[in-house]
């Protein structure tokens, strides 16, 4: 099924033409065309939005709780298991780096992603590499 005269549609994000079905493209009942970009581009940038969002929920006070499994904690005791957990993820990952900032900023768009620190590299390295992939700006 092909709406509109053409039979192929250049992608706005990969910049490969595609042919223009609904396969390829979503189409949009209101403005009555495709999108600009692909289906697979599409589910990409939301795959990496995930990714960045993942890191905040790793050091969140109830997700703390959740990995300790005691949903009692006080305060202090959540940074006690926090700092623990910390140190078992750097064991574990053999990592000897933590990024001790706050935030992701694309300098370009003004959007800042907030970062719960302290975390192991590797999944910073995660998220900021999903953060410049959604952030590409030419």
């Amino acid at each position: 099924m092909t709406h509109g005269t053409q039979l192929s549609k250049k992608c706005y994000s990969c910049e490969e033409i595609k042919p223009k079905t609904l396969e390829y493209f979503r189409f949009d009942k209101r403005r009555e065309c495709f999108y600009a970009s692909c289906i697979q581009c599409v589910n990409e940038k939301r795959r990496n939005g995930t990714l960045i969002r993942r890191v905040g929920k790793y050091g969140s006070d109830a997700e703390i709780k959740k990995r300790a499994r005691d949903y009692s904690l006080s305060g202090k005791l959540i940074e006690t298991q926090r700092l623990r957990l910390i140190l078992l993820d750097r064991i574990r990952n053999k990592s000897h780096i933590i990024f001790d900032g706050t935030h992701f900023i694309c300098n370009i768009c003004n959007i800042n992603s907030v970062i719960l620190t302290p975390i192991s590299v590797d999944l910073l390295n995660e998220a900021l590499l999903a953060f410049k992939k959604a952030h590409i700006h030419e």
